[in-house]
């Protein structure tokens, strides 16, 4: 984990990834879904294929 830091909070070290896009998050952005955590970015993007 040296080095790993979360995308949106360079200030916080992380192990967690998106399993969407693979991008380092922290706790707080990590966001649980059905198919596992992903980033803020991947949610709201999945979530407008489905508003429209």
């Amino acid at each position: 984990m040296a080095g790993e830091f979360c995308a949106n909070h360079p200030d916080r070290p992380t192990a967690l990834r998106c399993n969407k896009c693979a991008k380092l998050i922290c706790p707080s952005c990590a966001m649980h879904t059905p198919v596992g955590y992903r980033c803020p970015q991947c949610v709201r993007g999945q979530q407008a294929v489905f508003d429209t």
